[in-house]
């Protein structure tokens, strides 16, 4: 500590309680005079000695005042300390007391420094203030400080005798209102019709703004004191000055209406002559016949900033360029008698020391009596003419050099008309090296001639009228891409004419940017039709494979129902596990195929998150507890119950990582952790981890873990079974909800994946009218009629039919399946799509168009299709409902129950109403009105229908159908059922890819919202 305060720039010195100095620093040591041997165990009083620097009385130890006090003391003003040798400098200095552990005061720290020079400084400030202050009290001339906002801060007794005024009068008043202005005297300073033209104020803002005094105003005031209004001239000079930082403006004035008026009455005295002269806008001179100056104008006076005597003494010649005046000499010597004027351009030294450009007159000068009397010449500043012509001349030289070195080939023409003012040819002016090689031409044998002689096949097939345009019209044309049959090349042009009668062309080359982007075109246009070959082929290739594996999973289905043995029945359960997992994998190859072809859409519904992580935790737990795993979930608090967003993708996502933890998991545990990431507004981000205590990943291998067709390892694929685009199709998922995925894993101790995905805040979605109760004997004994042409098919969903008792009729086609229609009337028609003869869609037509309004006979479809928008499709082609191969026993009995409880409600039905899922419901006449109307939900509506038309205007099919779909979703929260169904098939038409069915149906959803919109 000691080396510390030896070496700071303060002197610290410290004592006993008797005021014996224990401690003193090297600085105080300096300060003092004293060695540190001869202070110690000094009295303070002796070594610190104190004195008054004005007076030079003693004054009180500070030590003693902390002494008695116990509190921190300072020094008074000008206190001074006395060294050992005599000298005395001013100090400041802190005194605080040092205490014991029983707060008692067992001695005083002394921290001071030398402020001599410091107040000596305040001092010459302070006297310089006043000598300033008593320089503008005292002065002869009138002045006045103002502030930024013209406000009179101070004025000295000069200027109030000027005015006759007081300082109450004038202080704290805008200066025209403290001057007594006549414009000020209604409005106030600024305000009046004139005060915009003051030239005073102008000067005042300016010199606020540049920070440069302003002088030379003589300015005329106007002003009403006492009543009495009075005219006097003022000359005017402005300083710019800072008191205490800020900035002000000082305004000198003196009365010069004597002076102004003696003069005023000098220039009314000069002749007629004279004065015209004086007034002429140039700069005007007179020499005697030996060319001696014997008159100069004031223009010419002011210009070259000297007297008009002193131009006469020096001579006009003295200010001439030096460059110049040989040249001027040996004008004047040659032409100088001729009677004509005789004009030369030459440089003249201007006041501000700059040579500015004048061109000259001079002319023989004639008395009354026509005897020569000298040369009169005449001066026109023409600098800024001349400045102008030498700027355009090195643009133009400028512009010039860069054409001529353009990489892009420049040509230059003259328009060759014919007598109607038609362009019949162009003549070649110039070209750049550029124009050269790109067409083998040399600038000297092509200037003059004409475009017909170079390029007798034409270069390119110009637009007929081109050039006439270009000329006449003032455009500028560019020709993106033009094609020289001759050259067999590509070029671009641009064409312009940059004067009249002139054509200007500039050439690119870009053959080869051309030939590339056709060769990119034509790869692009393979890619695109391989893409399609491959979404084509996965398409047949699932309907293929979901065909056979319909019967292998009803076969399996219908066996389970006969008695078995433990062996067979387990035998049969891993014959359908397999038949799911082959359906899982052909499910992900299609997510995949339409992901690449980007037609996987996203979904936005309201759902309960709780319940959906709930559902997929015990659909997961059977798998979890087969293998003996602990399995468990999270849920952490302060995440909104509802959520709007795509609960299928989510399920998707959490049912392939839940799935792969527990196929990779042999011993130990798998957990679900959902937490809230980010809560903003209407935006709610969630962060998932799914942990196993599996095989885990080693991370070298992490790199493969997302990545299309990959797994981590052969082995695993062959051990666990898999495609490897579980993750892939995960991660484009997480991305196209908003998120990101991520792993942390070790090798041998298991994996956590993380994602996060970014929803909406949702409402609690509205519970689904259940349909009225329907007896169980409706279902005992259907006829059914079933349209199939595959035989396994065929006879599997024949024995689940006959199964639950009903009757059923079987169709080998189409035609067959009409044939049986005519003669017997069924409850159900299952209708395969894909059969011969005729297949599933004409038929339904068929039957559509035969039963008419009187009848309807429920038609399920039944197909192998099963990609997005195909329900919808099938249900717009006449179709009830619809069930995708494969399916089981329980979701076949479940579409034909639902499908015949809407047939029984035919009779009692009002109309449709379309769910959240896009099924058609049937409703009852006490079902058919809105709900409590929504003003706010019904405005949403038509700013949807204005976004639907300019879509469609656009014919953007795509956007239509979004906008269609949001429709149908808002009438769905507002219970209008008619409109619903109508926005619907405006979907449907979308997906029909059909402009004329989307402007029909649009027409009768508009017409029926104009009518809600009347009587509500």
């Amino acid at each position: 500590m000691s080396a510390v305060l030896d070496n700071i720039g303060d002197g610290v010195i410290a004592t006993n309680k008797q005021g014996k100095i224990d401690y003193i620093n090297h600085t105080a040591v300096l300060l003092t005079g004293w060695t540190e041997k001869e202070a110690l165990g000094a009295d303070f009083r002796e070594v610190f000695s104190l004195i008054n620097i004005k007076s030079g009385k003693s004054l009180e130890s500070p030590i003693d005042e902390v002494m008695r006090s116990n509190t921190i003391a300072g020094l008074k003003n000008n206190s001074a300390v006395i060294s050992k040798s005599g000298e005395r400098f001013i100090v400041s200095a802190s005194c605080s007391p040092i205490k014991d552990g029983n707060n008692n005061i067992d001695g005083v720290v002394v921290v001071f420094r030398d402020i001599t020079r410091i107040k000596k400084m305040e001092e010459q400030l302070i006297e310089e203030r006043n000598n300033l202050e008593m320089t503008f009290n005292h002065s002869p001339v009138g002045m006045l400080i103002m502030d930024n906002k013209r406000v009179i801060k101070q004025v000295n007794n000069a200027f109030l005798k000027m005015l006759g005024l007081t300082d109450r009068e004038v202080l704290g008043l805008c200066y025209g209102d403290g001057i007594c202005c006549i414009g000020s005297r209604e409005n106030g300073c600024g305000k009046g019709l004139d005060c915009g033209l003051c030239e005073i104020r102008q000067r005042i803002t300016k010199v606020f703004e540049t920070g440069i005094p302003s002088k030379d105003l003589v300015n005329k005031q106007t002003l009403m004191i006492d009543g009495i209004q009075k005219s006097s001239w003022y000359s005017f000079f402005f300083v710019p000055v800072h008191i205490s930082g800020e900035r002000y403006v000082l305004l000198v004035l003196n009365d010069v209406t004597e002076s102004k008026e003696r003069e005023q009455q000098l220039i009314q005295a000069n002749n007629f002559s004279l004065k015209m002269m004086e007034n002429f806008p140039a700069m005007i001179w007179k020499t005697d016949e030996k060319g001696r100056n014997v008159y100069v104008g004031h223009t010419l006076s002011e210009f070259l900033g000297k007297s008009e005597q002193q131009i006469m003494e020096e001579g006009l010649l003295e200010y001439v360029h030096p460059d110049e005046r040989e040249r001027l000499a040996d004008k004047f010597n040659r032409e100088i008698d001729n009677p004509g004027l005789n004009n030369i351009e030459l440089r003249i030294k201007h006041v501000n020391g700059h040579y500015r450009w004048i061109n000259i007159i001079i002319k023989p000068f004639y008395d009354m009596n026509g005897n020569r009397d000298g040369y009169i010449g005449m001066g026109l500043d023409v600098n800024d003419k001349k400045i102008t012509e030498t700027l355009l001349q090195e643009s133009e030289e400028r512009y010039r050099f860069l054409f001529m070195n353009l990489h892009r080939g420049f040509a230059y023409h003259r328009a060759i008309t014919d007598k109607q003012g038609n362009i019949t040819d162009l003549e070649f002016l110039m070209v750049n090296e550029a124009y050269e090689k790109m067409f083998g031409l040399e600038a000297e044998k092509i200037a003059g001639r004409l475009y017909s002689d170079i390029f007798p096949e034409g270069l390119v097939d110009f637009e007929e009228g081109l050039f006439d345009k270009v000329i006449n019209e003032g455009k500028s044309i560019y020709l993106n891409e033009i094609y020289s049959h001759v050259l067999e090349k590509w070029y671009s042009m641009a064409v312009y004419s940059p004067q009249k009668e002139h054509i200007a062309v500039v050439v690119t080359d870009i053959d080869e940017e051309k030939k590339s982007e056709i060769e990119l075109k034509r790869a692009k246009e393979e890619a695109e039709k391989a893409n399609k070959s491959k979404s084509e082929f996965l398409a047949n290739m699932s309907h293929e494979i979901r065909t056979p594996l319909n019967g292998v999973v009803g076969m399996i289905d219908l066996t389970l129902l006969t008695d078995l043995d433990p062996e067979q029945r387990d035998n049969l359960s891993t014959a359908k596990s397999c038949a799911n997992s082959l359906l899982k994998i052909i499910n992900d190859i299609l997510d995949f195929s339409k992901m690449e072809a980007g037609k996987l859409f996203i979904d936005n519904v309201n759902f309960d998150i709780k319940k959906l992580i709930e559902e997929i935790f015990k659909s997961q737990s059977p798998l979890a507890d087969k293998k003996g795993l602990e399995f468990n979930y999270s849920f952490y608090s302060g995440i909104p119950q509802f959520l709007k967003g795509d609960p299928n993708r989510l399920k998707q996502i959490l049912n392939n990582l839940i799935g792969n933890a527990i196929k990779f998991t042999e011993h130990g545990e798998v957990n679900i952790v959902v937490r809230k990431s980010l809560i903003e507004k209407d935006l709610v981000e969630l962060k998932f981890s799914v942990s196993d205590t599996g095989i885990g990943i080693g991370d070298e291998e992490k790199e493969k873990l997302f990545k299309t067709f990959s797994q981590v390892d052969g082995s695993i694929s062959r051990k666990f079974g898999g495609t490897g685009l579980g993750l892939a199709i995960s991660r484009q998922l997480v991305e196209m909800l908003g998120g990101r995925i991520w792993i942390e894993s070790e090798k041998g101790k298991g994996s956590t994946f993380h994602f996060t995905v970014r929803f909406l805040k949702g409402k609690e979605a509205a519970a689904a009218q259940p349909n009225e109760t329907v007896s169980g004997r409706a279902f005992d004994s259907l006829k059914i009629l079933l349209a199939e042409d595959d035989n396994v098919n065929k006879t599997v969903i024949t024995r689940m039919l006959r199964e639950r008792g009903w009757n059923v009729d079987v169709a080998r086609n189409g035609l067959e399946a009409l044939e049986f229609h005519k003669k017997k009337n069924y409850d159900l028609i299952l209708m395969d799509i894909h059969m011969p003869e005729i297949d599933g869609v004409e038929a339904v037509k068929t039957i559509r168009e035969r039963e008419g309004a009187r009848k309807h006979t429920p038609v399920i479809a039944l197909t192998a299709h099963a990609l997005q928008g195909d329900r919808e499709r099938f249900l717009g082609l006449g179709m009830d409902e619809y069930i995708p191969k494969p399916f089981t026993m329980k979701e076949l009995y479940q579409v034909i129950e639902a499908a015949v409880v809407n047939k029984q409600e035919k009779t009692e039905v009002k109309g449709i109403r379309i769910d959240e899922d896009g099924n058609i419901i049937l409703i009852s006449e006490e079902n058919t009105g809105l709900k409590e109307f929504d003003e706010e939900i019904f405005a949403e509506i038509e700013n949807a229908l204005s976004g639907l038309i300019v879509c469609l205007d656009g014919k953007d099919l795509e956007l239509v159908g979004k906008f269609a779909h949001d429709i149908k979703n808002l009438c769905n929260k507002m219970g209008a059922e008619e409109l619903k169904s109508l926005a619907f098939q405006i979907e449907l038409a979308v997906r029909r890819n059909s402009i004329k069915d989307v402007l029909y149906s649009y027409v009768n959803f508009h017409k029926e919202l104009k009518t809600i919109k009347k009587y509500i």
